[in-house]
């Protein structure tokens, strides 16, 4: 081939390149926006159902998801709106765990402090004692998280940490039931002596009188899911079925089991940690 025909052809070419290259780049446009709009239409259409805080948090989802909508961030809107949907499913949702976000390192104390002080106000009660607030300083500091995460405007990341920090202070007026906790084995729903006296002392207060017993069973990470759910399940009908053992009427007892998704104690994906291996026992008026 002559070295002009060569140049005619490649300058044919290179049109036909570009315009490849422009249609791959709105094709992959479509993609994106059209895969994370799917979520967003499915939590907009639902119709939320379950307590008052799913309800609350619910809404304050769809509300960050439709915000991250409108800037085109499709990836993190189609994230709140998988929140929002399993909330309005009556789900337990979680705060974004740290492991969740690629966090600058010179937020992640402060993150990792924050969220230490909603998880232990959410485990308070929090969600049936003060729905509102407790929805509001979790969806914010989701918010926080994700503006953090980005870390490109200081004003949005300032605006979430402070919706949080003031949501966070009236959560904290909440009063935390009396608690009593039982540990468990790794893996098993099984329980020493020294476990045994804790629950019976739960009892012995319950019992005779028009207290509710709340009892939530949990697992640390280690394992997979399914398996945690149900182990957390065994070891909340091994506690209820003591506590009625114990002369507490069934009837006072409302039992539910979270698997993994409560821990007491944030750690790794996977994580063995003794102190997330538990039922806690509250008492409430």
């Amino acid at each position: 081939m002559s070295r002009k025909l060569r140049f005619v052809i490649l300058g044919m070419s290179a049109p036909f390149l570009a315009a490849c290259a422009e249609q791959g780049q709105q094709a992959d446009a479509w993609i994106q926006e059209n895969i994370y709009q799917e979520p967003y239409a499915a939590a907009k259409a639902a119709e939320p159902k379950g307590s008052e805080f799913n309800r609350l948090l619910y809404e304050g989802y769809l509300a960050l998801a439709a915000g991250e909508r409108a800037e085109y961030d499709w990836a993190d809107s189609g994230a709140f709106s998988k929140k929002a949907l399993a909330a309005a499913e009556n789900q337990d949702v979680a705060p974004d765990s740290l492991y969740d976000r690629e966090l600058p390192v010179d937020a992640r104390d402060e993150l990792s402090a924050a969220r230490m002080d909603l998880m232990a106000l959410l485990q308070r009660g929090a969600r049936d004692k003060a729905p509102g607030r407790a929805a509001e300083a979790q969806v914010s500091f989701d918010c926080w998280m994700q503006e953090q995460e980005e870390n490109r405007q200081p004003e949005d990341i300032a605006a979430c940490r402070d919706r949080f920090q003031a949501a966070l202070a009236k959560v904290k007026t909440v009063k935390a039931p009396s608690a009593h906790i039982v540990y468990f084995k790794t893996g098993s729903a099984d329980f020493g002596q020294a476990q045994v006296e804790k629950l019976m002392k739960a009892a012995a207060l319950a019992k005779g009188t028009s207290l509710k017993v709340l009892v939530s069973g949990h697992t640390d990470s280690a394992g997979n899911q399914a398996k945690n759910i149900a182990l957390s399940e065994a070891r909340t009908k091994m506690v209820t079925d003591l506590l009625i053992s114990a002369g507490v009427k069934a009837e006072q007892i409302e039992a539910k089991h979270y698997g993994e998704a409560r821990p007491a104690v944030e750690t790794s994906p996977g994580a063995a940690e003794a102190r997330n291996r538990r039922v806690e026992i509250k008492l409430i008026r």
